[in-house]
């Protein structure tokens, strides 16, 4: 990894580009850094290419971003082997090319003194023309551009021969700047990116993008067990097994009361279902918007292992039990929970051993052991935007 000072960054605008295929994690950790390069007064664009999600960006004056939508793409399904279009259907050559047109005239309009790219070439390799293709746009119309790749802590491991290779050749040909989303104290990122040491760009670990839950008016969850999925395409399961758990607690845990948030990913009759199938002791809703101040009441969380939940988690300082989703290949939430299991930070229930009672057992462990003593005194690198901010203004 370089170390070869660079010069400042020159005036101009911000370009964000990020493409979300399933979940929101990676729209809602870009929207954070949106948010935060905003606050510097530089003129910053979003441009996301998934489905809208507008609630991630409300109108916010002290930090305005513009958002561009492109024409979406997304995840046909859970094993990511194809794009389908917002309709459902395949993606066609004229939908590739009105996204190219969209981003074409974007560059030459904004002329950025800043491209930050999320996740590629570390993944998103079905957009990888598209990408480069904006890069060298970019480039080409203002040659001092700087290029950031924004990357998560933990990447899907992978079988295919060069892989790795692949990856190190793109960043190194493409990009000067390298942001990793993460803590090295918890997982460094050449723990699932071998080649670490061959990147030429400087790699900055920013420590976790969190921004801060605000107002915690309310004492909704106050010492309660909070279950929660995130935007809960992939959270049917844990759903399920949280209803059902709480008679099954002993302990300390006996008399607490679940609170489990549906997200609305799960479909609109998913909260009434899961009602029906509540036992006494589960309190059943729909997610929340101030649930990062919840969290910060709960005596203990209970959820996936996806990177912003567990961001917030972490923030919070409340103990967890950790679900991590991992259907085939899908490597990343079981290498984080399993990292954060190891600091005596979280209890890891498998995706596989998932029932009520496992969950109960789980929950019964955490809450009579030292886990929920121990959170607070951690020291996790959580000021994940600042650090982005200084290393790709500076």
């Amino acid at each position: 990894m370089s170390s070869t000072p660079r010069p400042p960054l020159a005036e101009g605008p911000v370009l964000l580009y990020v493409q979300h295929v399933m979940g929101v994690g990676h729209l809602n950790r870009m929207a954070a850094l949106a948010r935060g390069l905003a606050g510097c007064g530089r003129e910053v664009v979003l441009v996301s290419g998934g489905r809208p999600v507008p609630h991630l960006l409300p109108p916010d004056p002290a930090r305005p971003v513009r958002v561009e939508q492109l024409p979406s793409l997304a995840a046909a399904g859970f094993d990511f082997t194809a794009l389908v279009d917002a309709e459902g259907a395949p993606v066609s050559p004229m939908l590739w090319q009105a996204r190219a047109a969209h981003l074409a005239g974007l560059v030459d309009a904004l002329r950025p003194a800043l491209l930050v790219v999320e996740m590629y070439p570390f993944g998103r390799r079905a957009f990888a023309a598209e990408i480069d293709a904006l890069i060298d746009r970019a480039r080409a119309r203002r040659p001092e551009v700087r290029v950031a790749c924004s990357v998560r802590d933990i990447l899907v491991r992978k079988t295919k021969p060069g892989w790795a290779e692949r990856m190190r050749d793109a960043a190194n040909a493409r990009f000067d700047l390298i942001l990793v989303h993460g803590d090295p104290t918890l997982i460094p990122f050449g723990a699932t990116f071998p080649l670490v040491d061959e990147l030429r760009p400087p790699l900055v670990h920013t420590g976790y993008v969190v921004e801060p839950a605000g107002a915690a008016d309310g004492t909704d969850g106050t010492d309660e067990i909070l279950v929660s999925a995130g935007g809960g395409a992939m959270g049917a399961a844990l759903m399920a097994a949280a209803v059902a758990a709480p008679p099954l607690c002993t302990g300390r845990a006996r008399d607490r009361r679940w609170r489990v948030l549906v997200g609305r990913n799960q479909g609109p009759d998913a909260r009434d279902r899961l009602c029906a199938a509540a036992a006494p002791g589960a309190r059943v809703e729909w997610v929340r918007p101030d649930f990062r101040a919840m969290l910060g009441r709960a005596v203990l969380s209970v959820s996936q292992a996806g990177y912003n939940t567990v961001a917030e988690v972490l923030a919070a300082g409340v103990p967890a039990v950790l679900v991590p989703w991992g259907e085939g290949r899908e490597s990343e939430q079981r290498d984080r929970a399993a990292a954060l299991e190891r600091l005596g930070r979280a209890r890891v229930v498998s995706s596989g051993e998932l029932c009520p009672g496992t969950l109960a057992q789980a929950v019964t462990a955490v809450l009579g052991d030292a886990v929920a003593h121990h959170c607070a005194r951690m020291t996790i690198a959580l000021d994940g935007v600042a650090r982005a901010r200084e290393a790709l203004l500076g």
